[in-house]
C-alpha cells in the first residue's frame, strides 16, 4: 500500500500487486477499487476506495486486503487537531561512538541515550536507546530495540529534527526526512563524540 504524503484531504492510497501479465504497467497491477479497505480506529473514515477523511485527533490503521489474496496491509496513520490523516511513520537508527568498521561494532554503540524531538506538532517525543517507543500508536509494533538502537514511532511525514544526548558525550542535532509513500524512513547512525574529560 502506498499513501499520500501530500497532508491533502482526502488522504488517497493506493493497493498494488505485482503480476508478470501483459496488461500489467512495470509489472504493477493497480488493485485499490476491487481491494477491501478497513479502519482501526475512530479518527478516520473511509469515503472510498483508498480514500480516507479525517473524523476526529487521533491514531488509526489502514487495512488493506488485497483480491484473491491472504495477505492484508497496514498503514498507521494519524490525524493532529484541525489537519487531514496523515501516514505515520517509525524512524529507526543507532547511536554510537566512533568507528572504522563498516557496521559499528556492540562496544560502540552508546546506551542509554535520548533521542528527542525538537520543533514541530511532536516537539519533546522521545525514546531511549534499547527502550521500547512510547507511546506506541496502533499498528506500530512493541519490538523492543537492542542497547545502542532507538525508535520513534508515530512521526508524521516532513523534516523532523532529532537531538541526540548521552552523559559524556557531546550532544548531536540531526534533521530526517520522512517522504516516503510506502512507508519506508532511513535509519540513521547518529556518530557522538566524547567530551573532553567525559
Amino acid at each position: 500500500m502506498a499513501c499520500s504524503v501530500s497532508g491533502t484531504s482526502p488522504l488517497i492510497c493506493r493497493a498494488e500487486r505485482y503480476c508478470s501479465e501483459p496488461s500489467c504497467v512495470g509489472g504493477v497491477d493497480d488493485v485499490t477499487e476491487q481491494a477491501v479497505w478497513h479502519i482501526n480506529g475512530p479518527a478516520v473514515r473511509v469515503v472510498g476506495p483508498g480514500q480516507f477523511v479525517a473524523a476526529m485527533p487521533g491514531d488509526a490503521v489502514i487495512t488493506v486486503t488485497l483480491p484473491s489474496a491472504v495477505a492484508r496491509v497496514t498503514r498507521p496513520v494519524t490525524v493532529f487537531p484541525g489537519g487531514p490523516p496523515l501516514p505515520t511513520f517509525e524512524l529507526a537508527g543507532i547511536v554510537t561512538e566512533p568507528f572504522t568498521e563498516l557496521f559499528p561494532p556492540p562496544a560502540a554503540r552508546i546506551h542509554p541515550a535520548t533521542v528527542t524531538v525538537i520543533g514541530g506538532s511532536l516537539s519533546g517525543r522521545s525514546t531511549v536507546t534499547g527502550d521500547l517507543p512510547n507511546p506506541i500508536p496502533p499498528g506500530c509494533s512493541g519490538i523492543q530495540p537492542g542497547a545502542g538502537s532507538f525508535r520513534l514511532v508515530g512521526l508524521p511525514p516532513g523534516t523532523h529534527r532529532i537531538r541526540v544526548e548521552a552523559a559524556g558525550f557531546s550532544s548531536v542535532e540531526q534533521d530526517v526526512t520522512l517522504d516516503s509513500e510506502w512507508g519506508a524512513a532511513p535509519m540513521p547512525t547518529v556518530i557522538l563524540s566524547r567530551r573532553p574529560g567525559g
